[in-house]
Formats: structure tokens, sequence, C-alpha cells
């Protein structure tokens, strides 16, 4: 199994417009090759962010009382949309239990990309459903693990799936492949403000919203695409939830 610290060491550290050019190449380089920096470049990773466009920064009201499930249906059910969780299994392999005394669909990102052994590390899409057994365990205990991002979205469990995939592996300015652990909410954080607005379309495709926990698991971020007419501009709101 690949170490969990040599995954992916992605965050904004390579030129940002480089970072979604998901391209349908042939003869992708062996992932198990690919040899990531072993520190961020912190200081390219600021240029970057200070680069991009800035997003539009919003807040709401203090939620108090709700839950984190409340709350994420309340926005699913207001937008008539599909709510989906994206579980990154290498940070808490707990998971594993729950897809077997659930009755959920849910499925591996690698699929049908890399060998079955390689899932063990893999993230993983998740039907939300107000009575499942994982559901109730991510927004509760293991909320503030940081192993999860929780998006809504019209489009049906296999179409967002197969958008999804695309960032799985992407090509880095010098043509290295390496993985996009873009579940891991620390790293979607930095990310989606880094983007400008072709990246945010691209990158969000048919979702409108994506949810995670913030620095501090009692605030909720909201990720909000915004579209008026040709143009998407990524909105930030942040939810005070206890």
């Amino acid at each position: 199994m690949v170490a969990q610290e040599e995954v992916l060491q992605v965050e904004l550290v390579r030129h940002r417009n480089k970072l979604l050019k998901v391209q349908q190449r042939k003869g992708f380089h062996s992932l198990m090759n690919v040899k990531p920096k072993k520190e961020i470049d912190l200081f390219f990773a600021l240029i970057l962010f200070f680069m991009a466009p800035l997003p539009e920064l919003a807040s709401r009201k203090n939620i108090k009382g709700k839950t984190v499930a409340d709350f994420l249906w309340d926005q699913a059910e207001k937008k008539m949309c599909n709510l989906y969780a994206i579980v990154d299994s290498a940070r808490n392999d707990e998971i594993f239990k729950y897809f077997l005394t659930d009755t959920i669909s849910y499925r591996s990102l690698f699929q049908g990309k890399m060998d079955v052994k390689f899932f063990g590390v893999s993230g993983f899409l998740v039907e939300c459903r107000k009575d499942s057994i994982i559901f109730n365990w991510l927004t509760t205990k293991a909320w503030g693990d940081s192993c999860s991002v929780f998006f809504i979205s019209k489009s049906h469990f296999e179409e967002v799936f197969r958008h999804l995939q695309k960032f799985n592996r992407v090509y880095l300015e010098d043509d290295d492949v390496v993985y996009f652990r873009f579940y891991d909410p620390r790293v979607l954080r930095l990310y989606l403000p880094s983007c400008n607005n072709k990246e945010i379309r691209t990158f969000f495709g048919e979702i409108e919203s994506f949810f995670m926990e913030s620095e501090n698991p009692e605030i909720l971020t909201e990720f909000q695409r915004h579209s008026a007419g040709w143009s998407d501009k990524l909105v930030i709101y942040t939810h005070e939830m206890i």
C-alpha cells in the first residue's frame, strides 16, 4: 500500500492551469513510480493563491441548533438535488465496516482505472440517505477527521461518478502523473479558491455546491458555483453549526 503521506503532494505545488488538464491521453505513467515532493512549496502555493481571481466571500446567519446532517439535507431539498459524499478511505478505513452493514450505493473512484489492491487508499463516491448508517457516521463521529466531502447535484449517481473519475490522476507541468486527492477537505479548501472561472466550471460540472468541515469542525464551509451567463464564479459561505 502506498504510504499515506506519499499518495499525493499536489496541493497547489505546481502550476494551477496544468492541474486540471485531465486529457484523454494514452499510456499514463505508472503512478507507483511517481515520486512526490517531500515538502510542499508553500511560497509557490501562496503565489498561486494570490494570482487567482478572488472568490466572492459571503456569510450566512449562524444556524445553531441544527446538526450537520439536517443542514446538508436542507440544502439538498431546497435545490431539489441529490446529496452525495466522497469518502477518503486512506484517512479513515472504518468506512469499509459501514459498507458491509449499509445498503446504500457506493463505488471506488479507482474502479476500472486501477488495480483493486489500491482501493484501500481511494476515494469512494457514496449515496447519502437520511436513514443511512454511513451518512449518520460521517456527519457525527467522523466529522472533524478530514475524511469526507459532501456535494449536491441534480445528476444521478453514475453521472457524477464518471465526472469525478476524471480528476483521479492529473498531469503536472513536467508530464508526471499524480493522484489528486480532492476528496480530502484540507486539499479542496486550498484548491478551489485558486481556480479561475473556467477551472471552476470544469471541476464542478453539474455539481452545485461542495460542503466540508473547516479547520475548526464547528464551522462548515460551502463552496458554491454561481453561474451568470457564460461566466462561473466561486462563492464561499461559512456556516456556524454549533
